[in-house]
């Protein structure tokens, strides 16, 4: 399961939707685009009520949701095939965090104890290799990033927006629609909101990942350039189309309170068992 792509996924749809206490229901395209095979369009709905959100999607031959609880800084980690849910905190983050970290440090550790048997010439060769192809110890360095507005007016579906374009490392990564966050109710409000969902994740993994913005297009130093929300985006690597994704559509609608909670007859588990359970057959 896409993890990270998810939660991009999530943060974004939140952002355009919160109107006080009333519920909407969002509705996101997204295409992602491989040499190998034919592109797949999905279609993700997300719910949205008060300081409470509920996306539900399926994925590997299974049903999944996710519900964050603003108030309460948790994330619900539902899989309805197995009837199991995880509650997952920062503390539980950073202890995975941490279990990550360890891993590879003692992997590393057996690795080099590995090459001290070998020649001169075979250690030189396997070491950069492993350079090459392995993550580094300590915190990966930050990429250098700009911001260019190439265009204005631009209509995404019913909103006016600006068009950016984004480079990491002076390569373009990416091409971004924002509109202004005047055209929304409470703006402001939302986006600090949403910057504190993006700290929970930040916090949690910081030891591990470092001091990575998160999502990007949310954090203090972006949102001081964009001003906006996004409604679409095109990403590229390598010089190519990676994925595009496109708001499509907000609609208002109530939801029970029992929508935002797990289902009292499913088994709560820790969330290192409910990855493995996905993973089983």
């Amino acid at each position: 399961m896409n993890w990270v792509n998810k939660w991009i996924l999530f943060l974004l749809v939140f952002s355009m939707g919160t109107t006080g206490f009333s519920g909407v229901r969002i509705t996101v395209k997204e295409t992602r685009y491989s040499p190998y095979e034919a592109p797949e369009p999905e279609t993700t709905v997300v719910h949205i009520q008060g300081q409470q959100l509920r996306m539900d999607f399926e994925e590997d031959n299974g049903a999944f949701s996710y519900i964050y609880i603003q108030p309460r800084n948790i994330v619900y980690l539902i899989d309805h095939q197995r009837k199991a849910f995880t509650v997952v905190t920062e503390e539980a983050l950073q202890q995975i965090a941490g279990q990550m970290k360890s891993a590879m440090e003692e992997m590393q550790q057996k690795m080099q104890e590995q090459l001290q048997l070998l020649s001169p010439d075979q250690r030189e060769m396997i070491e950069k290799m492993m350079k090459e192809q392995m993550p580094q110890s300590g915190h990966p360095p930050r990429p250098e990033v700009t911001l260019k507005k190439v265009a204005s007016g631009e209509k995404i579906g019913k909103w006016i927006c600006d068009r950016w374009e984004i480079y990491k490392n002076g390569e373009k990564t990416e091409d971004l629609w924002t509109t202004d966050a005047s055209q929304l109710l409470m703006g402001k409000q939302i986006i600090q909101l949403l910057q504190g969902f993006s700290g929970f994740w930040i916090t949690g993994f910081k030891e591990f990942m470092g001091d990575e913005p998160g999502i990007e297009w949310f954090s203090p130093d972006f949102q001081k350039k964009l001003n906006g929300f996004p409604v679409a985006s095109i990403t590229y690597e390598n010089g190519q189309k990676s994925a595009h994704w496109e708001l499509l559509s907000i609609q208002q609608q109530s939801f029970p309170t029992s929508y935002f909670q797990a289902p009292h007859q499913y088994q709560q588990v820790p969330l290192e068992d409910l990855w493995q359970m996905k993973d089983s057959p």
